[in-house]
């Protein structure tokens, strides 16, 4: 669906796709949190759904999906929708560092600690609810 905003027009179907599967990463990554599993692998995921997440602001705007994993890039580009402090900046930076520290294998690479991902789960959770705030999508149906 396509909702006219003032001369651009909305799309609602496309920025809930993104939402819905950042619901499936940022879920996955939660469920292995849990259950205490690898720190790397949770931290992907969240990673992950947190990028999904602020992409489906550009999605919502039928605008070109940047191709980047680095959150910090991405931030100028969705400004216009949210805004984050310094520390909410700083965090999206670390979970940046999940992508590209993480997800390949290297000699010495850091590893986040269960404190700092229950940091990321608890703004994660936040961030999803109120981009679907913004967006005006009901949060319930996207986590089905």
């Amino acid at each position: 669906m396509y909702y006219k905003m003032g001369m651009c027009y909305m799309n609602k179907t496309a920025a809930f796709e993104w939402l819905e599967k950042a619901w499936h990463h940022f879920s996955s990554g939660k469920l292995l949190y849990e259950a205490k599993h690898y720190t790397d692998t949770v931290g992907v995921d969240l990673h992950y759904a947190i990028e999904i997440m602020l992409k489906a602001f550009l999605a919502y705007e039928n605008k070109k999906i940047i191709k980047t994993h680095d959150l910090i890039k991405l931030y100028p580009h969705i400004q216009s929708w949210i805004n984050f402090n310094e520390d909410e900046l700083n965090l999206l930076e670390k979970i940046s560092t999940y992508h590209t520290e993480a997800s390949y294998p290297s000699k010495d690479r850091p590893m986040p600690t269960y404190e700092e991902l229950k940091e990321v789960i608890d703004f994660g959770k936040e961030l999803f609810s109120k981009i679907c705030k913004l967006l005006d999508i009901n949060e319930n149906e996207v986590k089905r």
